[in-house]
């Protein structure tokens, strides 16, 4: 099949709160926005995802929240404790587990794992992208990655190519800050 696989770092968090615990930090003002403006870049595009496995953190939560929010139909999600603070090996086991049958899967997880795994998967794609991937995966980046692949087993191997990385910043609705 062809696949996308579509790899969403968290968007900003709110660390207002120095006593509050890091899997509980909410997203701030402008992660909200963040989210949002992700989900609407999906929605222009057609690029919604069939299932989404997603970190319980509440930043991840709240992030998938604003993202769905945008979409024009809801996929399957399923919450995954083990993509909190994962490992890109982790969240590769994760994928692995996924149903066979979605041509298209996102994730929402945390850095460093999102932009190492990421890193690891990606074998072709604009210079200029793959570069900015390669340099720094800030908070509400997605990378959407397509391959050939008949299952979600075959992750690891396939031969993946950057087809967008995209932040609300570069999509010009957030400032940096």
């Amino acid at each position: 099949m062809n696949a996308r696989l579509y790899l969403l770092r968290h968007a900003k968090s709110d660390w207002g709160d120095p006593a509050c615990p890091d899997f509980d930090r909410p997203l701030n003002q402008r992660g909200r926005k963040g989210a949002q403006c992700i989900g609407d870049f999906l929605r222009q595009q057609q690029l919604v995802p069939e299932q989404i496995l997603c970190s319980p953190a509440c930043r991840a939560r709240e992030t998938l929240a604003g993202v769905l929010a945008e979409l024009p139909q809801l996929p399957r999600v399923h919450f995954d404790k083990a993509l909190y603070l994962a490992s890109p090996a982790t969240i590769l086991g994760c994928i692995h587990q996924a149903e066979a049958t979605p041509a298209s899967l996102m994730v929402i997880a945390h850095n460093p794992g999102m932009q190492q795994l990421a890193r690891q998967l990606v074998e072709s794609g604009e210079l200029r992208l793959c570069a900015e991937l390669g340099n720094k995966y800030p908070t509400a980046g997605l990378a959407i990655l397509k391959a050939n692949l008949s299952s979600w087993q075959e992750t690891a191997a396939a031969k993946w190519e950057l087809e967008h990385f995209v932040t609300p910043r570069k999509l010009g609705q957030i400032s940096q800050g």
